[in-house]
This record gives C-alpha cells, structure tokens and sequence, in this order.
C-alpha cells in the first residue's frame, strides 16, 4: 500500500551557518526525517542532492521536491513548513510563503 496519511510539520529555527561540505549527514540539513519502512518523510536545508536547497521527500525516491528559494538564511529565526498530502501535491513553505 502506498498510500500515507497527510501530515504538516513545522519547524522553527535559527541556522548559524550553511556548509559547502558533503563530507557528513550533519552538512545535509535534515531537520526531520522519519523512516517507516518505505514511505520515509523528510525534510532538507541544504543537501547537495537536491541542489543545495530546501526540499521534502516521500517514499525515498518515489516523491521528492525542490524547492526555488536560493538557501535558507543564516543568522535569523525562519519558519519552515511542510505539507505532505495523499494522492496530490505536497508543498513545501519558508516563513509563510509556498515555495515553487
């Protein structure tokens, strides 16, 4: 069954820096991530796999998204905001703004 329940995760908080580096987990900035055996959710800052950017994935490989914005800002409070949706579109939004 592929099919999971809707779910929206919010997250506040203050980056202090944004690594380059793809040498750990850590330089990836995953904030959230949950693992329940092949619908996994998560949420990413800045992982060189999906172009340095904020994004959200399901089900590993099956659902992922990018976002636009150029990278999260450091130094300030950001609200980041995820909506994962069943059999539709998810969304993912930096302090109140969908992202595209």
């Amino acid at each position: 069954d592929t099919t999971y329940p809707d779910v929206t995760v919010e997250v506040r908080f203050k980056l202090n820096s944004n690594p380059d580096s793809t040498s750990s987990s850590a330089a990836k900035g995953w904030i959230v991530s949950a693992d329940d055996g092949g619908y996994d959710r998560a949420i990413m800052l800045h992982d060189w796999r999906f172009g340095g950017k904020p994004a959200i994935t399901v089900g590993g490989t099956v659902g992922r998204y990018t976002s636009t914005v150029d990278a999260i800002p450091t130094g300030e409070w950001v609200v980041v905001t995820a909506r994962w949706v069943s059999g539709s579109t998810s969304n993912l939004f930096v302090n109140g703004v969908k992202t595209s």
